[in-house]
């Protein structure tokens, strides 16, 4: 399947959007019905600091559980992520058994 039609695919699992609360940034949070997610950022406070690889232009991602009242539980961080690696981690949070 061709990336942009994986992407795609993928948007319609996109719950916000927002800018990031911290420095100068963007959050997209994804829900999808298994009851996962994820949390990708991008957000750099000041000379490079900021989400793993802003530095270089890439992305940030946490697996989220959400709880029946539809808060999110944040896993493990994983930094220096480029769009397509998002695309790939993504469909494999959607393929996930829920739990």
């Amino acid at each position: 399947m061709k990336m942009r039609l994986r992407k795609k695919c993928i948007r319609k699992f996109l719950v916000s959007k927002i800018p990031y609360p911290i420095g100068k940034g963007v959050q997209y949070i994804y829900r999808f019905p298994n009851g996962k997610g994820a949390s990708v950022i991008k957000f750099e406070v000041c000379d490079g600091f900021g989400s793993y690889g802003c530095d270089v232009g890439l992305y940030e991602m946490a697996i989220l559980q959400f709880d029946n009242d539809g808060y999110p539980v944040v896993q493990d961080v994983e930094g220096y992520l480029t769009p397509k690696d998002i695309i790939i981690r993504l469909e494999k949070i959607k393929g996930m058994v829920e739990g």
